[in-house]
Parts: C-alpha cells; sequence; structure tokens
C-alpha cells in the first residue's frame, strides 16, 4: 500500500451541507468539527465544555494554541501513572463534609488523599516547565497557566463548599495542568521537529492518544502531519476529484455525558470555533468559578 500524504485522505466523511468533504491522512476516525459562526460555549455535566472542550474533542487551529493538539486525551491505563490523577473523574468518595452535624449541610472539602495525588501530579508537570527554552511570550504563558494551578489548588485545599463545586473547580485544576503539559510537550518535542529542515517526511510514528486539530492551512497541515499529530481537514467538493481517499465512514460520538450541569451556569462564549476570544472567555470563567 502506498504512504499517504498530507493532502491524502485515510478516512473520509461528508460535511453536513454536502458542498465539502472532511479528510484525515493519519487518523482512524473523523470527529465532526466544531463549525458555525456563533457557536454557544457552554459547561455540560461532567464540567467539561462539549465538542467545544479542549480536553475531549478536537479544534480548530489557532495559531497562538498551536499546542492543543499535543494534549493526551487518552486515560493512563495504569492507575500508578504519573498523571492519571489528571483524568480522574470525582465521586463523592473523594468529598468529605466538615461537620456532618452543622445546620449547614453539604460543606466540605477534596479528600486529602485525592488532593495530595492531584497536587504532586501538577508538580510534576510545573517541574517539566524548566526544559523550555523560550521567549518572553513563552515564558509569560506558562506563568499564567502556573498562577491560575495554584490559585486552584489552594481553593481545593482550603476552602470549604459544596460538592458540586469542589467538582468543578477539581476538573478545572485538571484542565489546566493538562494543556500546561499539553504546552510544554509542543514546545520541547513537537515544535523542533516541525522546524526542522531535514525532512518534510513524518518523523516518528502517529500518537494516536493526542488530541489534534483542524487545519484548513496547507502549510500548517504539513508541518503538523510531518510530526505525525492527528490532523484533518476540509476539501471542498469540486476539489474532491484529485484526492486519494482509501474509505468513508461515520462520525465518530462524543463519549461523554451530554447533560446540562447541575450547577446552571451561564454561557462562556458565543462566536466562531475558531476565535482566540473562546480560550480567553474560557480561561476568565476558570478564574472566576473558585
Amino acid at each position: 500500500m502506498l504512504a499517504l500524504h498530507a493532502f491524502d485522505g485515510k478516512v473520509g466523511h461528508v460535511l453536513d451541507s454536502m458542498n465539502s468533504f472532511i479528510i484525515t491522512p493519519n487518523s482512524c476516525i473523523i470527529s465532526k468539527p466544531p463549525l458555525g459562526s456563533n457557536r454557544e460555549v457552554y459547561m455540560w455535566e461532567n464540567f467539561r465544555y462539549g465538542h467545544d472542550d479542549l480536553l475531549q474533542w478536537p479544534q480548530a487551529y489557532v495559531e497562538q494554541f498551536s499546542h492543543l493538539a499535543c494534549i493526551h486525551w487518552v486515560t493512563p491505563a495504569n492507575p500508578k501513572d504519573t498523571f492519571h490523577s489528571l483524568y480522574h473523574g470525582l465521586t463523592k468518595y473523594d468529598f468529605g463534609e466538615c461537620d456532618p452535624n452543622s445546620l449547614v449541610e453539604g460543606v466540605g472539602l477534596l479528600c486529602w488523599s485525592s488532593f495530595l495525588k492531584l497536587q504532586a501530579t501538577c508538580n510534576v508537570v510545573v517541574e517539566s516547565m524548566k526544559s523550555v527554552d523560550g521567549n518572553a511570550s513563552v515564558s509569560h504563558s506558562m506563568c499564567g497557566h502556573l498562577s491560575v494551578i495554584e490559585l486552584l489548588l489552594g481553593c481545593l485545599h482550603a476552602l470549604p463548599t459544596s460538592y458540586l463545586h469542589i467538582h468543578l473547580t477539581f476538573t478545572e485544576s485538571q484542565h489546566v495542568a493538562l494543556e500546561l503539559r499539553a504546552f510544554v510537550k509542543y514546545m520541547t518535542v513537537f515544535k523542533p521537529l516541525m522546524d526542522s529542515p531535514e525532512t518534510d517526511a513524518p518523523a516518528m510514528p502517529v500518537d494516536t492518544g493526542l488530541m489534534g486539530l483542524y487545519i484548513h492551512d496547507a502549510t500548517v497541515l504539513q508541518r503538523f502531519f510531518k510530526v505525525e499529530i492527528p490532523v484533518w481537514h476540509i476539501v471542498d467538493m469540486k476539489d474532491l476529484p484529485g484526492t486519494h481517499v482509501d474509505c468513508v465512514d461515520d462520525y465518530a460520538t462524543l463519549p461523554y455525558p451530554l447533560g446540562p450541569c447541575l450547577l446552571r451556569l451561564p454561557s462562556v462564549f458565543v462566536g466562531s470555533s475558531r476565535d482566540p476570544g473562546k480560550y480567553g472567555k474560557i480561561q476568565e470563567f476558570v478564574l472566576h468559578s473558585c
């Protein structure tokens, strides 16, 4: 079988409009892209943002957030894995009431053992920042993530509140730590390979545990394909006759709860999935939620 190139399709699917076709050269699934100029982003019952959540669905490429493609979305199989706590789904067993006999019921803290596991993992991620050799903008971005992690961990450690609010803060802590981990990996592993002029051929086996991105720019697509990060791109129907596509398959479905958040929180953002402001609004929401 001939090797696929960046603009070939290992799998493809017709977009809803029937005017375009979405293909991927290096993934076995087709994830429906979060399209639309007025997407409403809000929190679901698992304290994530559905198809607009950078931890559970591939997002559209935005230059300032290239690292989102490097987020590890697969939960480590070994519970003793260093990063397992960043994927742990919080339960009532992780919550302890401060005083069961208090007049105000249901107020408590994250169990100490669960807090220590999360804190230890976050410390590993923070320590990895030392391996990044970047400019002032890169340092500013990492320090911003560090400040948010410290704030969220401080709330989990010392601020008694309801189980739902503990769950929210815990999940947001995982969110920020996973994004920082992806940023470090992008800067230390993938970007140097992308910038290397030696070859345009894939430099390593595709990592199906990485989130990947939807990419519209041909040059960017080739850069990410070169380092075998999963990528998807949209082809106009008029250009499809000249495009190699191995097979057509249905969209993958979102394997997460899709009910409304029990905290009944307001929408976080309304706009295009390619708007950098979406991620800024999500970060603002994180800061205001604890």
